[in-house]
């Protein structure tokens, strides 16, 4: 009796810490880099990656392939229309640093990385 009460716990604690996990929503889209770039101290080279932003976490990811390129904490803001598939801003004027501020998702949203101070980049 004892063992079918503690595999029925397990089983229940099992399904809440995957229910946990389900809740999570990535949002991923493909982006082509036209230049080296570079996020959150990372330099991610040109090329085509995917780029998944976790709302619970509010976590970037730039992945190629299995490989985890760059991390960065990010949060969702308001889509310009006008703007392109990813924001860029070279970094004291040299155009070797530029730096990855915003990615437009599928879902109409951008991802505003933060710098490393925690604050949003403008």
């Amino acid at each position: 009796m004892s063992k079918v009460v503690n595999r029925l716990i397990v089983f229940v604690l099992i399904g809440v810490v995957a229910s946990g996990v389900a809740l999570a929503k990535n949002t991923r889209k493909e982006v082509t880099f036209l230049q080296p770039i570079w996020v959150n101290g990372a330099l991610v080279k040109k090329g085509t990656y995917d780029v998944v932003f976790n709302d619970q976490t509010n976590e970037l990811t730039v992945v190629k392939g299995r490989e985890v390129v760059a991390r960065a904490s990010a949060q969702l803001g308001p889509k310009d229309s006008d703007r392109s598939d990813y924001v860029t801003r070279e970094d004291d004027g040299d155009p070797g640093k530029t730096t990855l501020l915003s990615v437009t998702l599928k879902s109409g949203k951008a991802t505003l990385v933060n710098d490393g101070n925690g604050n949003a980049a403008q």
